[in-house]
This record gives C-alpha cells, structure tokens and sequence, in this order.
C-alpha cells in the first residue's frame, strides 16, 4: 500500500511539471506558429536539474528564452570532395534547426556568410552599388574615396568596440571619433539585457556556413540576435540595409541549429547607428519577415553551392573563404 501511494503521488508530481511545461510552450511559441516546422520546438523546464542531462543551464535568461535540447553536431571526417552534396535539400531546411542533418561532403575551409552573400549579389544591387561607387569617385576622386571608405571601416570596428567594452561594463575611453555614433544608440543599449555572447563566431552543422554575431541579449523581454551597422545615411527602411536582414537571419539560423546554445531565437534586431549622431533605426526581423528572410538566405546558400560545385568541375575552385 504504502509503495502504491509513492508512485501515486510520483505521478501526481510528473503531471504537474507536464502542465506546467506546456503553459510555458504555449505562452512562449503562440506568435511562431507561422514557422515552418514549429511545432518540432523542444522546451524544458530552466532549473539545476537540467544538469544531470548534461545541459548548461542559462538561469540569467529565466523565462525570456524557449529551450531545446542539444543537436548533434554533423561530423565530416577527411572527406576532400568540395561543397554540398545534396543541393536540392538546402532550401527545405527549418531555421529552427532541428531537422536531420543534410549529406553532406565538404572541404575544411567553410564559406562566411559574408563571402556568400557577396558572390551571389543580384545584377540590380551590384549595378546600385556600381552607381553610388562611380559617382563618390566622380565627385571626390578614386584616393579620397578609399580613405573615405577605410575611415568608415575602421570606425565601425571602434563603435562596435567600444559598445561591447560598454556592455560588458568595462571602462574605456569614448574616442571623438565615435562620439556621435554611439550617442545614436545609447538609449538602446540601456535597455539590453543579460548579454550572453558578443562577437561570436557561430557555424551552421548541417549547412556549413560561418558568421559572426554581434550580440546575442535579452531585449524587452525577448532572447534576440543583434547586429550593429554605423551608416553616413538614413536608412529607416529595411530594404536601404541592403543584405544586412539576410546576414541577419543566417546567423540566427546556425545559432538555432548549434549544439552551443540551448536556448532558441526567434527574433533579429538590425541597429542602424548615425555618424551625426541621430537616434538609431531599431529594425525588427521576426516572425514572418523572419521566415522570409531565411528563406531567401537559403536560396542564396543553395545558387552559392551550386555555383562553386559547377567551378570544381573546372578545377577553378578558390582554396579559402
């Protein structure tokens, strides 16, 4: 009887913690229906017994995050046949990364998103980008146009710097040169939250691609991966950032299907700090702005793979990305 009793109320315990966990699904997933293969999420409950499964168990982020379980990491072996193999899958696979892992063969080298965003640019953004390059020439000269140029280079790289130094809340000199751009964003920053990674170098294990996330944090209650851009212009629509929402959405994907983070993002966020110091564009990518946006990053990949297997044929292949 007594033995009874204690299975009894194991069980009693067990629904409870099953009720409890599918609140929290439903409270935390209901916007994400929309997704493709939602309904393959998998949450558990963030507390220390996580630990006996071998999770890490991210208690800063509470209840802003919906949980998975690790994926398995896709192995390679010494294979030295280049790219993808099963092409045609790529456009099939979920952001949310918990579909079975494509065939694949690739080389050592793995391709960044920025190499394959670039290689696969439309004719109409590559004549866009064409047209504002000749007429900056044009009107400043080709050597003033390159110190132009790498001036905006170098103080992007010294804005994210210094915004990472200020998240991590360590003291470091505003250089003048910045000073505007980072009064641009200021009040954004105020409002980030439980910072888990900056500059993070993050890969896609089933797809094979590389990116860098600027900053993966909690904003207004919700796990997000930001990307800081420093522009001259106004860009107060999403389509003037170019690819940005693109590169966006691959690094959420291979964070997604990453082993290294237990916790799912459903929600990008494009920060688009002025040089003359007006307030930040804070652009949203989520749901199905989100879904479209991975979408066309998946056709991106699919023609980049296409085109370098099609080259490998001609033993024209690039050694590095």
């Amino acid at each position: 009887m007594r033995c009874t009793m204690i299975n009894n109320k194991h069980l009693l315990h067990s629904l409870l913690i099953y009720r409890f966990n599918i609140s929290c699904i439903s409270q935390q997933c209901s916007r994400n229906l929309s997704f493709k293969n939602s309904t393959k999420y998998q949450s558990v409950i963030n507390d220390e017994r996580d630990g006996r499964s071998g999770k890490k168990t991210f208690t800063a982020l509470k209840n802003t995050a919906i949980y998975k379980k690790p994926v398995n990491t896709l192995t390679t072996g010494n294979d030295e046949t280049p790219f993808v193999d099963d092409i045609e899958k790529i456009t099939s696979y979920s952001i949310f990364g918990f579909q079975n892992a494509i065939k694949q063969q690739v080389k050592r080298q793995i391709p960044s998103v920025s190499t394959i965003l670039n290689e696969t640019m439309s004719p109409c953004t590559m004549a866009r980008i064409g047209i504002w390059r000749e007429r900056m020439i044009s009107e400043y000269g080709q050597e003033e146009f390159d110190k132009h140029s790498e001036n905006m280079k170098r103080t992007g790289r010294l804005l994210h710097s210094y915004i990472h130094r200020k998240l991590l809340r360590k003291d470091v000199v505003l250089s003048s040169e910045i000073y505007l751009a980072y009064l641009s964003v200021r009040s954004f920053l105020s409002n980030i939250q439980n910072v888990q990674r900056l500059e993070t170098v993050v890969t896609h294990p089933a797809l094979k691609y590389k990116g860098v996330v600027d900053c993966i944090g909690v904003y207004r209650n919700e796990v997000c991966v930001i990307d800081w851009k420093k522009s001259d212009k106004q860009r107060s629509t999403l389509d003037a950032t170019y690819d940005a929402a693109l590169r966006l959405s691959a690094n959420i994907g291979a964070v997604n299907a990453s082993h290294m983070f237990p916790f799912v993002v459903t929600k990008g966020l494009l920060v688009i700090a002025y040089s003359n110091g007006d307030p930040a564009h804070i652009h949203e990518v989520k749901d199905k702005l989100l879904q479209e946006k991975w979408t066309s990053w998946l056709e991106r990949l699919k023609k980049f793979y296409e085109e370098q297997n099609s080259r490998s044929k001609d033993g024209t292949v690039p050694d590095s990305y």
